[in-house]
């Protein structure tokens, strides 16, 4: 696996780097020196003076994190931070802090000045890599009065991706319409294919975003396939005879005033049609323009930024499903 190094350094006493370390001082193994180069001494590790807020599920490639270093101890302390492979190549992106600043073309994180303070603590942010680079170890030098130099190791993991599909289109199509199914996958491995079925029987399709035209209520099922993984869901798409959905003159269960409307029509029902319902109001072609639960009889929608033209109006209670057209001019 991967491994990301981290490492600080510089000191205190010394007043040869006051203002920020020299790029190449981290003591990882790609750059193979540390503090005691510059300072003398020998170095010692110590434990937990390398944390981050980076998940104990692992780091999600491409989220920024946030990096601290604090060290205790008299004397002036500052640090150099470098996230590394075993190679030394950069791992993720750093990103400057308050006190912190970027040297070694964005290589390396130095303090911007020494400090006495006790505890020195420096905080920075740190992009994650892309996603395979795996375990990253966080590996600290830092040093303090001038010869007295600390190691400190944090590793963290590369969190699990799980690969899933998510299958998307209208809920509701007048019959003899087409509409756009869509396919969106997350967290996959690799390229991607699609496959996809219907119930009833009758459709196939290899696009990630088809296009159908169903005769009757139907469900589509997506199958996505990346690098041995699969993943699936679903889509139900009911189809709607709009032909006999009066235009201007709504059946008495369902009123919409005004119709012909402009800018807001109100959609009202009997209450003894069920007091709370779903209300939904679409283009033809499948479009979603409204949806709502729980609304009661009187709901009032706003229409003056919609297309004009014909529209489903759709009131959906515990005992029935009512459908209307209306015209917006």
């Amino acid at each position: 696996m991967a491994g990301l190094w981290l490492f600080s350094a510089y000191s205190g006493d010394n007043a040869d780097y006051p203002g920020g370390a020299p790029a190449g001082y981290t003591g990882s193994p790609g750059d193979g020196k540390d503090c005691v180069q510059c300072h003398g001494g020998t170095t010692t590790p110590v434990t937990g003076w390398i944390t981050s807020d980076i998940p104990v599920e692992g780091y999600v490639p491409g989220n920024t994190y946030t990096v601290t270093v604090t060290l205790t101890g008299s004397g002036k302390k500052g640090i150099e931070v470098s996230p590394q492979n075993p190679s030394g190549n950069l791992l993720g992106t750093l990103v400057a802090g308050t006190g912190s600043k970027l040297t070694g073309s964005g290589k390396y994180i130095t303090q911007t000045s020494s400090t006495s303070a006790n505890p020195a603590v420096w905080s920075f942010g740190w992009i994650a890599p892309a996603a395979g680079t795996g375990d990253v170890t966080f590996y600290g030098a830092f040093t303090l009065n001038k010869s007295v130099t600390k190691t400190s190791i944090l590793t963290v993991q590369e969190a699990a991706q799980t690969f899933s599909v998510t299958a998307q289109g209208p809920s509701l199509i007048c019959l003899g319409l087409s509409a756009d199914l869509t396919a969106t996958p997350t967290g996959a491995p690799g390229v991607v294919t699609y496959v996809w079925t219907s119930v009833p029987v009758g459709f196939t399709s290899t696009l990630q975003n088809p296009t159908v035209t169903p005769v009757v209520s139907t469900i589509y099922t997506v199958v996505a396939s990346s690098e041995g993984q699969t993943a699936t869901d679903q889509v139900a798409v009911e189809v709607v005879d709009c032909t006999g959905v009066p235009e201007y003159e709504m059946q008495a269960f369902l009123s919409l005033s005004p119709n012909p409307a402009k800018n807001s029509v109100m959609v009202s029902w009997p209450e003894n049609a069920g007091k709370t319902a779903s209300l939904q109001v679409m283009l033809p072609n499948g479009t979603t323009m409204f949806k709502a639960d729980k609304v009661v009889p009187g709901q009032t929608i706003q229409t003056g930024q919609w297309p004009r033209g014909f529209l489903l109006v759709f009131v959906t209670t515990d005992q029935q499903r009512y459908t209307g057209k209306l015209l917006l001019q």
